[in-house]
């Protein structure tokens, strides 16, 4: 957040993307519900910030999917490999404001009935490498269970919001303590 404050648009180092393949039938609705119901689980997923002063996290209750689907499977295999390399690079130059939330892009491209490329774009205030196998792995693990028809049962994760609690109500004794290590 401090580096994007301070450098604006101009760094893109902490915009992170992953890009994979489905080689497999998809129910495209069931996977984009799956993403909604992930950012509905974890509260970072929702993240904004204001800095009036002080920079402030603040929540959304609701998060908005920026969910993107695109069928190519009409493209030849050139044409569909130049669609993807170019909507990568695009994206990866496209802005996160982090005042309006919304710190994550999905990119599901159709190239075949048993073949999609997924393209995922955050900013990395809402998600770090530790963090990615376990988003993934409650977005995988919730489209199963939606073509399934099984029952979701979402429990919303409350770690990161603890986390933050804990180190607002310990922020005096750390100021205190890097004071003294400091000086």
């Amino acid at each position: 957040v401090y580096h994007a404050l301070n450098q604006g648009d101009t760094d893109d180092a902490y915009r992170v993307q992953l890009l994979w393949d489905y080689l497999s039938d998809m129910k495209v609705e069931a996977l984009k519900e799956a993403w909604a119901y992930t950012q509905q689980q974890f509260p970072a997923l929702r993240l904004r910030f204001d800095w009036n002063g002080e920079i402030i996290q603040i929540i959304d209750k609701k998060g908005t999917l920026d969910w993107r689907y695109q069928d190519l499977s009409t493209m030849n295999e050139e044409e569909k490999e130049k669609w993807i390399r170019e909507a990568t690079q695009k994206d990866r130059f496209e802005v996160y404001d982090l005042s309006k939330g919304g710190l994550f892009r999905v990119y599901l491209f159709k190239r075949s009935e048993k073949n999609y490329t997924c393209l995922f774009s955050n900013h990395h205030a809402v998600l770090d490498g530790w963090s990615m196998p376990i988003i993934l792995t409650s977005i995988h693990d919730t489209y199963l269970k939606l073509t399934k028809k099984q029952d979701l049962n979402i429990v919303t994760d409350h770690a990161y919001i603890k986390t933050q609690e804990y180190l607002q109500q310990h922020k005096e004794g750390s100021r205190s303590f890097w004071n003294a290590y400091m000086n």
